[in-house]
């Protein structure tokens, strides 16, 4: 098909350069980083994981997109746990969820 794979993962995974963000989650911290090559200025991005909860973690992702000056065109789940209220965490995003299951 012609289209990139990006892997944003744990901080401390990638031989290469890297960018990287610090967040807080309801439970703690984490910290996820992207070669810093692997979006370019301008590029969109579909974001993709398998599970959608608070928020926290795509608002992470989304953060680090934008460090690297990608464009976020929408967000896709396997599954959403609605009741956690994610949606309402990325709302100021402006950005599509689509997910294929929901609980």
């Amino acid at each position: 098909m012609g289209i990139p794979f990006i892997l944003v993962t744990k901080k401390g995974k990638f031989p290469s350069k890297t960018v990287w963000v610090f967040y807080s989650m309801e439970y703690g911290s984490a910290t996820i980083e992207v070669h810093e090559d692997a979006v370019s200025r301008g590029k969109n991005v579909l974001l993709i994981d398998d599970f959608f909860a608070t928020g926290d973690t795509i608002n992470a992702s989304v953060e680090l997109v934008e460090k690297l000056k990608g464009k976020i065109i929408s967000t896709v789940f396997v599954c959403e746990l609605s009741f956690l209220k994610g949606r309402e965490n990325i709302k100021d995003k402006n950005i599509d969820v689509f997910s294929i299951a929901k609980f």
